[in-house]
């Protein structure tokens, strides 16, 4: 398939009738983005092996599981990743991290929550419901590291 560009944020996307497709087959997909679909479920897992990725895009979803290790072996052009305000349990894998721009790789924005462990992340934010919301008057806090 020659997708390269799959761009469905802010579209209301999830619920029970819809069941996030697999990806696995968009060999040549470089944009992701699907954030702001708040029902939105589903997992990195359909994406580990896509190596043309570029952008990344899932805040504000309910994807769950984990940040795959092996896509930072694949996707080593990855540019931007943003997975903040989703239910993505666990850190940020070495291999993300070795994408960054000061480590010679070309990931120059990535962004998670700034409740998971992620020594590298160029940015967090506060998931809606956190004290630090609260203490903001309900705006997202951004927090740099």
């Amino acid at each position: 398939v020659n997708l390269k560009r799959l761009d469905l944020d802010y579209n209301k996307l999830g619920g029970p009738e819809c069941e996030f497709p697999d990806l696995s087959k968009l060999v040549n997909l470089e944009q992701l983005d699907l954030n702001d679909n708040p029902d939105l479920e589903g997992d990195l897992m359909s994406v580990r092996r896509s190596q043309k990725l570029l952008f990344i895009s899932i805040h504000n979803t309910k994807f769950s599981g984990i940040v795959p290790q092996v896509l930072g072996s694949n996707a080593s052009k990855l540019q931007v990743l943003t997975f903040h305000n989703t239910k993505i349990q666990g850190g940020v894998p070495e291999s993300i991290c070795n994408l960054l721009l000061d480590k010679g790789g070309k990931l120059h924005h990535l962004m998670a929550s700034c409740t998971m462990e992620c020594s590298c992340c160029t940015e967090c934010h506060s998931d809606e419901g956190d004290d630090d919301d609260k203490k903001n008057s309900g705006s997202k806090s951004k927090k740099s590291f």
